[in-house]
């Protein structure tokens, strides 16, 4: 990364909010990677509970199955998924942009945030000029899809 990237705002500080930042220039090599494997021993016992070992787990052990609530969901219609945005006062150009979403679809979007966390920002950046709407989608797709 580029100096002065550690304490970047603004968008671009959402995006890069929860990602580690060590700073290879300013500590010698072994210090750095000592904080990437206490980073990585944190993150694996806050996700999993408690960790006894070193080992790095996959990303497909913590990422949860899907569940009975959600194969519904993905079940819906667009009109569904049309009444759940306007229920919940999401704003419409972000279902006008994926139309025709149904509830497969929508599960996608759900994916591709939690997958491509980036991705996910830009694209919605695109669609809507408002983090407040960004935010807003994302929390109630998170609850949506939550057990």
């Amino acid at each position: 990364m580029q100096p002065g990237y550690e304490t970047v705002q603004g968008w671009l500080g959402i995006i890069l909010g929860d990602k580690i930042y060590v700073n290879f220039e300013e500590f010698d090599f072994d210090v750095c990677i000592e904080k990437i494997l206490h980073e990585l021993k944190v993150s694996s016992k806050s996700k999993l509970g408690k960790s006894n070992n070193n080992q790095i787990i996959p990303q497909t052990v913590i990422n949860k199955p899907m569940t009975k609530k959600t194969n519904k969901i993905e079940k819906w219609t667009e009109e569904q998924v049309k009444n759940w945005f306007m229920e919940n006062n999401l704003n419409m150009k972000i279902f006008e942009a994926f139309a025709p979403m149904n509830g497969d679809l929508l599960f996608q979007v759900f994916e591709m945030k939690n997958n491509s966390p980036e991705f996910y920002h830009q694209a919605l950046n695109r669609i809507v000029d408002d983090i407040r709407s960004i935010l807003l989608f994302t929390m109630n797709i998170n609850k949506l899809f939550s057990d």
